[in-house]
């Protein structure tokens, strides 16, 4: 194996110092047709530390001020604020009644609702206690 692949084998292992890592990258500097992959790699870092950096990347050219996302934010938020607020006061309770008098008719009709209904069970217990006496008669007839 040569002097440059057994170093490669370490350096994908992790296994390099920094002067066998410098090594590497000397050789595949001298090359400027990258063979293999691992030339090509090599190459691409090389070329990747030349470029300057100009503040923005590539594609993507869009800066924003810290001020003004933070203003834009708030009044995002007070808006959204103000509109749930005056939509909890546009919907007051369906069944809200101020007149005391119709809130006493109101609720006489539910009570008389509710003892009607009542009423009408009572109605099917009686039934009920007549089939079960009937039942007790016809057992005791029974035995």
């Amino acid at each position: 194996m040569e002097p440059i692949e057994s170093l490669l084998d370490k350096y994908w292992k992790g296994e390099t110092t920094l002067e066998e890592e410098k090594l590497v990258k000397k050789h595949f500097a001298k090359q400027k047709t990258s063979e293999n992959v691992d030339g090509s790699y090599f190459n691409g870092i090389s070329k990747r530390k030349e470029m300057k950096y100009r503040g923005e990347t590539p594609g993507f050219h869009i800066s924003f001020n810290k001020r003004w996302v933070s203003l834009a934010a708030t009044v995002i938020i007070g808006v959204m604020v103000g509109i749930i607020s005056l939509q909890q006061d546009s919907s007051k309770d369906p069944y809200l009644v101020e007149d005391p008098e119709k809130a006493l008719e109101i609720t006489r009709n539910a009570f008389q609702m509710i003892s009607n209904n009542l009423n009408e069970g009572k109605k099917y217990s009686r039934e009920i206690n007549n089939i079960n006496k009937s039942r007790q008669v016809l057992e005791i007839n029974s035995n």
